[in-house]
């Protein structure tokens, strides 16, 4: 997906967002990738895309991420 995509019919284009203190929603972005790079297996399919193999769901978090971080930019 480009960057700015937004979800159809979903509140401000995106799902699964807690409002919560930095500290908080670090440790849970940690927990995640510790789970990843541990191979645990996936709960649910992807919404998305369906089922999907460790290795693809490697490849997708780490390309929604890339999409995250480009909007921190800075002229130099």
């Amino acid at each position: 997906m480009p960057r700015g995509v937004r979800i159809p019919g979903t509140k401000e284009g995106t799902v699964g967002m807690d409002n919560m203190p930095t500290a908080e929603a670090g440790q849970r972005l940690l927990n995640a990738l510790k789970r990843l790079q541990d191979g645990e297996e996936a709960q649910f399919h992807s919404p998305a895309f369906g089922p999907m193999s460790h290795e693809d769901r490697i490849r997708l978090n780490l390309r929604h991420a890339e999409l995250h971080l480009g909007y921190l930019s800075y002229n130099s």
